[in-house]
């Protein structure tokens, strides 16, 4: 799994320009990025000579400042939640809220078992986003293409979360 880090600072709002003012310790927020590998998905559609397709990478961002952080997505697979969640955890920060950015299954799926392991934080979107993911989890999303691609991967399928 690939980890990046990076810093940022609040900008001061006392200031008019809009750039960063002195930075004290309350004011900075770090994030770190953890990104799984790709994983093999089923699919009877195949090139010839291709015997293995695979989904692509996915990424989540962990924004935290002293104390608190919140999560960016959490993944598809029970796996990848647990390898997410035992992440999260090494931070030592208090997760507070998990971002979803859409609703595409590979974004949130696995967000029960993120929410299992920590849970005081609750899981946020916009009402579009929301409305996609009711999209993503109808029976016909689910058992047309989620489940057919990545069988006993997605939570609920095998009653894991």
């Amino acid at each position: 799994m690939e980890k990046l880090k990076g810093t940022s600072t609040e900008a001061d709002p006392a200031t008019t320009s809009g750039l960063p003012a002195k930075t004290t310790e309350a004011s900075v927020l770090n994030w770190e990025v953890f990104v799984t590998p790709g994983i093999p998905i089923v699919t009877p559609d195949r090139p010839p000579g291709i015997r293995e397709t695979f989904f692509q990478a996915m990424a989540s961002t962990l924004i935290y400042g002293v104390r608190d952080a919140v999560l960016v997505d959490a993944f598809m697979t029970v796996t990848q939640a647990n390898a997410l969640g035992d992440w999260v955890k090494s931070k030592g920060k208090n997760l507070t809220t998990i971002y979803i950015t859409h609703g595409h299954g590979d974004h949130w799926f696995a967000v029960g078992t993120i929410l299992d392991r920590f849970p005081n934080a609750r899981a946020v979107a916009t009402p579009n986003t929301v409305k996609v993911m009711r999209q993503n989890a109808s029976p016909e999303m689910l058992h047309g293409a989620w489940e057919p691609g990545f069988p006993g991967q997605i939570p609920g399928q095998s009653g894991d979360r």
